[in-house]
């Protein structure tokens, strides 16, 4: 998704000199630098950007995005508005993602072999579905990576900047309530759930973090 950037950061060299991410990808090693201080009372409205999303894996990034102004919203201290209007404008890195299926579980063939008789065809319901495997995980895991900046728009400030890193484990299938006709609906409802938590979980850190002892 193109980020849509506010005017008044497409030139951020000037003010973004004294702040640092250094990323060392050879040896996997990240080092952030975390800036945290109270929004200053002449911040009263807050604006959003879209999602930056420069993962490798396709995320429902819109959920985030979502959650993250339901609870600046929830919160009140701040009033929601466009960017052109706005105090504050925040920046949201989608930097990593990832789901990996765990805990396999060997579904039942209904026949191994079908021969062939003209005599006495087979039904279509004694034949395996090409749609269904012969394994299926029962639990994914999901992990997420998200930067926040937060500028103060008519200071040209940056006023927070934190990495939120977070884990999720669920099931993808219940046994007890699914049946092979609806696996993928239920697995994707699933996926869809967990990622919801994931993200009301960082954007709930977000706003105690940035407006906490306002």
């Amino acid at each position: 998704m193109v980020s849509i950037c506010h005017p008044a950061l497409r030139n951020p060299l000037p003010f973004l000199a004294f702040y640092s991410l250094i990323i060392f990808c050879t040896g996997c090693a990240y080092r952030f630098t975390n800036i945290h201080s109270n929004p200053p009372a002449d911040v009263k409205t807050i604006a959003f950007e879209s999602v930056f999303d420069s993962s490798q894996k396709v995320a429902p990034h819109e959920i985030l995005w979502e959650s993250i102004q339901q609870a600046f919203a929830a919160n009140g201290k701040l009033r929601i508005t466009k960017p052109e209007k706005a105090d504050a404008f925040v920046q949201i890195h989608l930097s990593q993602f990832s789901s990996k299926q765990i805990s396999p579980t060997t579904l039942p063939k209904k026949q191994d072999e079908i021969i062939f008789d003209p005599t006495n065809p087979a039904l279509p319901s004694q034949y395996n579905k090409l749609t269904q495997p012969d394994v299926l995980a029962d639990k994914e895991i999901q992990n997420i990576k998200v930067e926040i900046k937060i500028w103060h728009l008519k200071k040209q400030e940056l006023l927070f900047q934190k990495t939120y890193q977070l884990g999720r484990s669920y099931k993808l299938l219940d046994n007890a309530t699914t049946t092979t006709d609806n696996q993928f609906l239920r697995a994707e409802e699933a996926f869809q759930t967990n990622f919801t938590k994931l993200s009301q979980n960082i954007s709930a850190a977000i706003v105690r973090d940035f407006l906490g002892n306002r």
